[in-house]
């Protein structure tokens, strides 16, 4: 799941304002206007550079004003700023405006507002911006244009990222009440002055992502702040969506959810788009379609699923299994969309960039984020690649990841069996390990194999097979019992072997519990054995490179193999002494040889 604010997009300069005089202009010189986008903004000034929000820098860059912080003399401003002597707007000549106070951004007000004052007339006013509906709603409706809805629709299917413009005049404020004034007061019968219209343009790597994703049959989600158009005309351009099939989206309007159908252009806005029912009563559609709601749309039918509503419980289903545009979403409603999901059973991944994510990347089961801000407090991978192209790398090493611990365990599980087995039959016999056959096992043969076996790196390649994620599975399991059977057979048909030949001596006949030929072979057919387990459970495709790529593993597996090989051909006596182990014929030697082949080729296969 993607939250798309800088996520999948980043803000360009592609930015014009649109005014009510006239209306269809792109750039319209309008005082206020200019000083609502100098104005309307947290950005704050660290070592000489402006910073904050993306989106709030290229406003205000757009506005071409300039930016200083208040001098020792002038208490109660946060900031001043002032126009360019050379503007072509004559009203902005020399213009200086204080921001006095901060109404901040929020996810449940959309929307932000500045008291500011002009310092030369001491005139105070009040602007604002943010979502077009809640701006609107507040402005007086004389100063609104008639055809508002139709151009918001318009630059909202277009992919365009609108926000609404407007102001109040107000009467002078003393700075101890400036703290105390409420942005309710401040923001009834504004005047509207504008919309600020951005174009999200698509980072580079966002779609080469997102179809990598799809190849692995990883479905992917847009979770968004913006206006569900909006949010439509984005994921089709980054193939979230498949631009060819139909796409019906759900809005609360009249406190009731209203269904309709995405239209491409304004000729086909009519009421026909409307339905009666949601697109799924009565299979009226037929064939593959998607949808797209808003986050208000989503809480109503959790609450009346809670509430015992089997029809809304059957359409949060739906919506979860066919809804790929999640719009209009506050953190509370991305965490609720994290939950949801969780509870079909789906593995959820989360990857967002601000603090409207915090709570969904806490509770996704993956969650990215890709600020080191406070997004990073709440995620558990915070990605220095500031784009989702960090989504598959974290998915391979993951399953890399589990894959290595899966492998370690069922090593390890056999690896146990591998020493119960040959310590068994040798007390059975009335024989038994030595210390330095212990160690050798333990320190010189198991401990460094487990620690290269999490060397190997992972596979370039996303897959669409997934690894197994439980230790109790039916596959591991298994494989752990499978292998346990196998060793413990090995070494049974080398014994009855060896005592089948001449030269076996048992050991009441040597006379030494731990320096005799039973002791000998089964000790070097365990130590055989706890190779070709090492590397019959080093998987590599398609989660892992192969084992002969871990250059660590290869290496010492193969100084294991000449010191073992060396042991049961070769072994001079020293080294004989060093293991405690017994001199036995050549021809018992290779037929040791042979059946640990044998083992190892059944064992891998």
């Amino acid at each position: 799941m993607f939250s798309t604010c800088g996520t999948v997009w980043v803000y360009s300069k592609h930015l014009f304002v649109a005014s009510d005089t006239p209306f269809n202009e792109a750039i319209v010189h309008s005082l206020d206007l200019s000083c609502a986008l100098a104005t309307c903004h947290s950005l704050t000034n660290v070592d000489e550079k402006l910073v904050g929000d993306t989106q709030d820098l290229e406003i205000y860059k757009f506005s071409g004003f300039s930016y200083r912080e208040p001098k020792e003399e002038e208490s109660g401003v946060k900031a001043i700023v002032s126009s360019n002597s050379n503007s072509d707007n004559k009203q902005e000549e020399n213009l200086s405006v204080a921001i006095l106070h901060i109404f901040y951004f929020t996810s449940k007000r959309k929307r932000m507002g500045v008291i500011v004052k002009n310092p030369e007339n001491n005139q105070f006013e009040f602007y604002m911006k943010g979502a077009p509906e809640m701006v609107l709603e507040r402005c007086r409706k004389s100063s609104i244009p008639e055809d508002i809805d139709h151009i918001l629709y318009n630059y909202t299917r277009s992919g365009y990222r609108v926000l609404a413009c407007a102001m109040n005049p107000l009467n002078p404020i003393l700075d101890d009440e400036m703290k105390s004034q409420k942005l309710e007061n401040l923001e009834q019968n504004m005047k509207f002055l504008g919309l600020i219209v951005l174009q999200n343009k698509l980072k580079p790597q966002t779609i080469p992502t997102i179809q990598l994703l799809h190849k692995a049959a990883i479905d992917t989600v847009m979770a968004t702040g913006d206006a569900v158009l909006t949010a439509i005309s984005v994921a089709k351009e980054c193939h979230i969506i498949n631009p060819e099939i139909p796409v019906y989206l759900a809005e609360m309007v009249d406190e009731e959810i209203r269904w309709e159908r995405f239209v491409s252009s304004a000729e086909d806005v009519s009421k026909q788009n409307i339905l009666n029912e949601p697109p799924w009563v009565n299979n009226e559609l037929g064939g593959d379609y998607t949808l797209a709601v808003t986050g208000v749309v989503l809480n109503a039918y959790d609450i009346f699923a809670k509430n015992g509503d089997a029809n809304a419980e059957y359409s949060i289903k739906v919506l979860l299994n066919k809804c790929r545009i999640f719009a209009r979403m506050s953190p509370e409603h991305k965490t609720l969309l994290v939950s949801r999901l969780q509870s079909i059973g789906l593995l959820v991944g989360m990857c967002g960039d601000g603090a409207n994510d915090c709570g969904a990347l806490k509770t996704a089961d993956i969650g990215i984020s890709l600020t080191e801000a406070e997004t990073s407090i709440a995620a558990p991978f915070t990605s220095s690649i500031p784009d989702i192209s960090c989504v598959p790398i974290v998915l391979k090493n993951g399953r890399c990841a589990l894959t290595t611990s899966v492998q370690c365990f069922k090593f390890m599980a056999v690896y146990s069996m591998i020493q119960f087995t040959n310590v068994k039959i040798l007390y059975v016999l009335g024989s038994g390990l030595t210390n330095n056959e212990f160690l050798s096992q333990d320190l010189l043969t198991v401990l460094p194999l487990a620690m290269a076996m999490g060397s190997t790196g992972p596979y370039p390649k996303l897959s669409k097979k997934q690894p197994t994620s439980s230790l109790m599975s039916v596959a591991v399991i298994g494989s752990v019992l499978g292998q346990s059977i196998l060793q413990a057979i090995g070494m049974v048909i080398v014994y009855e072997v060896a005592i089948a030949l001449p030269f076996y001596e048992s050991v009441d006949d040597a006379g030494d519990d731990y320096l005799n030929d039973a002791n000998t072979i089964v000790y070097l057919m365990a130590l055989l054995e706890l190779l070709s387990v090492c590397v019959a459970f080093n998987e590599g495709k398609p989660w892992k490179f192969p084992a002969y790529k871990n250059v660590y593993l290869m290496v010492y597996i193969s100084c294991l193999f000449s010191l073992h090989i060396y042991l049961v051909l070769w072994p001079p006596q020293w080294l004989m002494d060093l293991y405690n182990i017994a001199w036995f014929p050549m021809y018992m030697r290779l037929a040791l040889l042979g059946i640990w082949g044998g083992y190892s080729i059944v064992a891998y296969f």
